[in-house]
């Protein structure tokens, strides 16, 4: 690339005369018509671009004085003629300022040229009417430069990405930005995944920036995790930046004491724009029936959610689920408890967990129902939970392959059942006279008593059917469901009063029903079977079937991770 090539590049050029170099079709054009005062412009060039005038650039060009060519206008060269600027369309302004430029270069020594040249980097451009700084002025600046870049170096700092990052002139300033950081708990590969960091200053930038971040509840542990999730927040501006934010945040509902939480976990919430993905996606969520009280609750447990846009991320996960036939007040309710599985994938977690459900087994039109009750089963690997289980289940409690489906469709919890505390469950049942397979029947029935707690539930409810109501084990095969009432609220009382009347009945009878049906069944002259279809034993959202939630969380596998970053 020949010296007048680099023209575009010339930073102490006026703007005028970087206008009037771009209407050029190519640099080479310009070389031939600009050839005559190429070695005027060359001496400008050398400081910018290590040359010299005796290098190999400058070969070829005429070796004319600056002072003869610039006296008269004959000794200006044929192609700087007015008609050839007309001729070429560069405007009369382009040739004055350009030799007079050229004119203040040749007052200069080689000697300082060739320094400054040793010395060179790129410099921000001069603004028009400005002097141009003194070469000693560039050199000392650019060995400053040369000595900070240095100080990184040796710091381990990569300045690949700074060299057009206006960074401090002194080496003093640079250490001092370089500790603060690392006080504050970065290290070098911290540093160096974000380099412009070091550009920011401690007291117009880091210091503002963290002692607010500390205000709003982030503790001084998390700020290197904030920073390294989220490194532009330290250039940010408090004022026009950040506050906006979070006055935002705290409107939709998210309390103050949780802000530190929200941000640790979710730091680029702070570049979003207000008018954009934040506000779309809050709007999104209440047009589909959330209550605009549970937004903030929502943002609390799951933040990403303000980072998802509504056209390409939500809108298509909801209605993929609402074709599953969830209501859409459900659906709802659903993201008010567990707005994370808006963060499974649709094509990677979502639509292959629907199938594999159906391929063992669960009805295609139970599907929704199965979600409804355990929403994070989304977010599982369905075949291989089951697969890590299938040998328990078949072994130990004697569950039939063929009842897979069926057992997924009452207690979808079952893929993410805690085996050793389940196995107790089982012991129990076994020591209480069970056999294997009547345990299989038993879970197929009501996978539930798997869950629930022994020593509130099945111990004194077992106690009570032997000792009070005095009827053999086969019923509770029939009827395992029994385990999950409550004795104290549903199976004394009920038992009481169908033994004052002296009702013959099977357990189903009396507890599978509202107050209100089992007040009217007790007034009835004959006892019959209870119809299939009045059945409470099904398992919608819990079912009325009743567990407490402390015995399922204790017996579902502690080390699930459900939710999922988007």
């Amino acid at each position: 690339m020949t010296a007048l090539s680099r023209l575009s590049c010339v930073s102490f050029l006026p703007g005028s005369c970087l206008r009037s170099l771009g209407k050029f079709r190519s640099r080479a054009a310009m070389l031939s018509s600009l050839r005559g005062s190429a070695q005027i412009a060359s001496l400008q060039i050398a400081k910018l671009e290590g040359l010299s005038d005796n290098s190999p650039q400058f070969h070829g060009l005429p070796k004319c004085g600056v002072s003869s060519l610039l006296k008269t206008s004959d000794s200006v060269p044929r192609q700087l003629k007015p008609h050839f600027f007309t001729s070429h369309r560069i405007s009369p302004g382009f040739v004055s300022t350009f030799l007079i430029t050229s004119r203040k270069a040749s007052t200069r020594s080689r000697s300082r040229a060739e320094a400054i040249a040793r010395h060179s980097v790129a410099q921000p451009s001069s603004l028009d009417g400005q002097e141009e700084p003194e070469p000693e002025e560039y050199e000392n600046e650019l060995v400053a430069r040369d000595h900070v870049h240095r100080y990184l170096q040796s710091e381990g700092i990569d300045v690949t990405e700074l060299e057009d990052v206006g960074l401090p002139p002194s080496v003093a300033v640079m250490r001092e930005r370089v500790t603060f950081l690392r006080k504050i708990g970065l290290t070098t590969k911290d540093i160096n995944g974000y380099p412009l960091m070091v550009g920011c200053s401690v007291k117009k930038n880091l210091v503002p920036v963290l002692s607010y971040l500390e205000k709003l509840n982030v503790e001084a542990k998390s700020l290197p995790e904030i920073i390294r999730k989220y490194p532009m927040v330290l250039s940010s501006s408090v004022v026009m930046d950040l506050e906006p934010v979070i006055d935002f945040l705290l409107g939709i509902g998210i309390q103050k004491d949780a802000l530190g939480r929200v941000l640790t976990r979710y730091p680029d919430i702070l570049g979003f724009k207000i008018e954009g993905t934040m506000s779309t996606s809050v709007a999104y969520l209440v047009s589909l029936g959330v209550n605009l009280r549970e937004i903030g609750p929502m943002v609390t447990e799951y933040p990403e959610i303000l980072g998802m846009r509504v056209g390409n991320n939500i809108k298509p996960k909801v209605d993929y689920l609402l074709n599953l036939g969830i209501p859409k007040l459900v659906m709802a309710k659903i993201l008010e408890v567990k707005p994370f599985i808006l963060g499974f994938d649709l094509d990677n977690k979502m639509q292959p967990c629907v199938k594999d459900l159906v391929e063992l087994g669960v009805k295609e039109e139970n599907v929704g129902k199965v979600i409804i009750q355990y929403a994070d089963i989304l977010g599982l690997d369905v075949k291989h939970r089951l697969d890590s289980k299938m040998g328990w289940l078949t072994k130990q409690a004697g569950v039939k392959r063929e009842d897979i489906g069926q057992i997924i469709e009452r207690l979808p919890q079952i893929l993410a059942i805690n085996i050793n505390l389940a196995q107790e469950r089982v012991d129990f049942l076994k020591e209480s006279g069970f056999s294997v397979e009547e345990i299989g029947s038993m879970v197929a029935r009501c996978p539930q008593i798997l869950a629930i707690s022994i020593e509130e539930a099945l111990r004194p409810n077992l106690y009570f059917f032997l000792a009070d109501m005095k009827r053999p084990l086969s019923e509770l095969v029939e009827y395992p469901a029994y385990f999950t009432y409550s004795l104290q609220s549903r199976i004394r009382p009920r038992y009481i009063a169908i033994e004052q009347r002296d009702i013959k009945c099977s357990l189903a009878w009396f507890l599978s029903c509202s107050d209100a049906k089992f007040n009217e069944r007790l007034e009835v002259e004959f006892v019959d079977r209870p119809d299939e279809n009045d059945s409470e034993d099904t398992f919608i959202m819990g079912g009325r079937v009743k567990i407490k939630g402390e015995d399922l969380t204790e017996a579902l596998d502690s080390d699930d991770e459900f939710a999922e970053n988007p």
